[in-house]
């Protein structure tokens, strides 16, 4: 799920369900080595019907917040609304229509959060996306796995091929990709013809 999340997020042409392509795309993966402090935005009680996480972390949020006044439950109920709102826009297409979005991940960032943790509205709100400041990534996170992909795309179908695997022992090093196992490698012409692009 972690990789259909992140292509969908990142790839232009898999959104796109009239392209036609081939497209490189790096993965990779991280530990956490200490706490990172983030902001759930995933308060908009229509995104919690998607799945038990998100109803977990709405029902959390209303009860810290049942033992505030009702004018502060109602003021903080309607921002939070806002807010993941501005979080769960789609079919964006200029950047400036995330700034509200920025300007609140900034304003978070500058009082002390690491980031924001929100719902992938790329996939339908199944899974999610973290924005982390640069110094919990350096600090608090290790790059272990880097693997290169290749995306295929004909129309509404596609293929993501594994290519090369780095498996890392220290990120502060410059490390190699290899060629991963042939048995969990396509090839370009076998996709190809699979997918109708000769």
């Amino acid at each position: 799920m972690a990789r259909i999340i992140s292509s969908a997020e990142t790839s232009f042409l898999l959104r796109d369900k009239l392209s036609k392509g081939i497209q490189k795309i790096t993965f990779s993966k991280w530990v956490v080595t200490d706490h990172i402090p983030l902001i759930a935005m995933c308060y908009k009680s229509e995104i919690t019907s998607y799945n038990s996480h998100k109803k977990k972390l709405y029902n959390a949020y209303l009860s810290w917040l049942a033992s505030s006044p009702k004018y502060i439950q109602y003021k903080s109920l309607n921002i939070s609304d806002f807010l993941a709102s501005e979080f769960a826009k789609d079919n964006i297409k200029e950047y400036f229509y995330y700034m509200i979005s920025a300007f609140f991940s900034q304003i978070s960032i500058e009082k002390g959060m690491a980031g924001i943790y929100y719902p992938s509205v790329r996939v339908g709100y199944q899974g999610y996306n973290v924005a982390i400041a640069p110094p919990y990534v350096d600090n608090c996170q290790k790059l272990i796995v880097s693997a290169e992909c290749t995306l295929y795309k004909n129309g509404d179908q596609s293929i993501l091929d594994n290519e090369s695997l780095a498996i890392i022992q220290d990120d502060n090093q410059t490390f190699t990709y290899n060629p991963v196992d042939p048995k969990y490698h396509q090839g370009r012409d076998a996709i190809l013809k699979k997918l109708h692009m000769h």
